[in-house]
């Protein structure tokens, strides 16, 4: 029930693991910070970064409703809601 909470720094951390060795071009990640199931929320960060250089391009945190039944969809539905705010936002 504890919100869990991370930095951009610990994004950077996670995007730095990532094996990105000889990939060109922009890579993208969704970093979950916290699935709240009492509150019914779920926080990302919506992450761009230069998959050679694993330099970050651009990074926002968001906070939706988890939609829909069962796990699975429960939560792929607050990463379809945030997808759906970056097509409206662009």
């Amino acid at each position: 029930t504890d919100a869990h909470i991370i930095t951009l720094d610990d994004v950077k951390g996670v995007v730095s693991q990532y094996n990105t060795r000889g990939k060109p071009g922009l890579g993208l990640l969704f970093v979950a910070e916290n699935l709240h199931k009492v509150q019914q929320t779920g926080s990302y960060y919506v992450v761009f970064f230069n998959q050679e250089t694993k330099e970050i391009i651009d990074a926002e945190r968001f906070e939706v409703k988890a939609v829909e039944i069962g796990l699975r969809n429960y939560w792929a539905g607050s990463v379809y809601n945030i997808m759906k705010i970056l097509l409206k936002s662009k």
